[in-house]
């Protein structure tokens, strides 16, 4: 993400604790409405206990049971998911995006409400803002963006000024 956009990762990085963890469920919001899962109820589940700092329901209450998370989404019939079309162009240069421009969501998405639980808030900031990102694809830049804004309400509401 440094290459991509140092001074966003640096912003992230320099914001309290709290702060950092509602960059995490922020994300991880972001990435599941993008990609049409906000909708199912396992997923609005484990975003209500996020957001609650409270236990993660099955199967997010454990990284073994990613699998079983993955399952689901294949076996989910007319999911609704953000139907962004990928184009790439002859001679065009993506190496400025890392986050790939022919994801499908749903499943870049499913790592993001792991990472939003990790203890280091930090940690869990950057990891999923990095796999938010990935669902967004090529227009991570778009979710980055929100994010600064969001970033800026947050720390003004967490020193109490409107």
């Amino acid at each position: 993400m440094t290459k991509f956009d140092r001074s966003f990762v640096l912003t992230i990085l320099h914001a309290t604790p709290d702060i950092a963890r509602q960059v995490a469920v922020y994300a991880v919001t972001r990435a599941c409405e993008f990609s049409g899962l906000a909708d199912e109820l396992w997923i609005r589940d484990a975003l209500v206990a996020l957001g609650d700092n409270s236990a993660m329901p099955a199967p997010f209450d454990d990284i073994s049971h990613v699998g079983d998370a993955f399952a689901r989404l294949s076996t989910q019939e007319g999911a609704s998911v953000n139907s962004a079309v990928f184009v790439r162009c002859v001679g065009e240069d993506l190496a400025d995006n890392p986050f790939g421009t022919n994801n499908e969501p749903r499943y870049m998405t499913i790592p993001a409400l792991y990472s939003a639980q990790d203890q280091d808030t930090y940690k869990a900031a950057i990891e999923t803002v990095f796999h938010a990102s990935c669902a967004y694809g090529s227009h991570a830049g778009e979710l980055h963006a929100e994010i600064r804004r969001e970033l800026a309400d947050m720390d003004r509401t967490s020193r109490g000024q409107p």
